[in-house]
């Protein structure tokens, strides 16, 4: 499921199986440039196959996914094609400070966060989770 407010109302939709990215537009909203860009690349490699592993374990099945993030990671932070990202709306500014991966299952969800603040890139903050 996916839901959406938009300050007033709350919209719910059930996600079909497979691949989808989230933005402030909605699931898979390819006027979004960065959805646009990544997410036919995100479908074109293997899924992972269960959950994150632990730090000491390495990347396991996600190093396909854990390589598109650092390759979007050497984009600036204010292009409209970067997933990790800061932008100036109504006057504050909004960082991207974490990443997130979740697998998800018929029977389970497995969430790993990683921080990026501190970390002097995303390559780094993946290598330390």
């Amino acid at each position: 499921m996916h839901s959406v407010w938009d300050g007033t109302v709350t919209e719910t939709a059930r996600l079909e199986p497979g691949v989808h990215l989230l933005t402030h537009a909605g699931p898979d909203d390819r006027s979004v440039p960065r959805v646009d860009r990544w997410l036919p690349r995100f479908r074109d490699v293997a899924p992972p196959s269960g959950p994150l592993p632990a730090a000491a374990e390495g990347e396991g099945s996600w190093t396909p996914w854990l390589d598109l993030l650092r390759e979007s990671s050497a984009l600036s932070t204010d292009d409209d094609d970067a997933i990790v990202r800061a932008d100036l709306v109504d006057g504050h500014l909004f960082h991207s400070l974490s990443l997130s991966t979740v697998a998800v299952s018929g029977d389970a969800v497995a969430h790993r966060h990683v921080r990026l603040d501190g970390a002097p890139s995303v390559a780094e903050a993946i290598a330390r989770r």
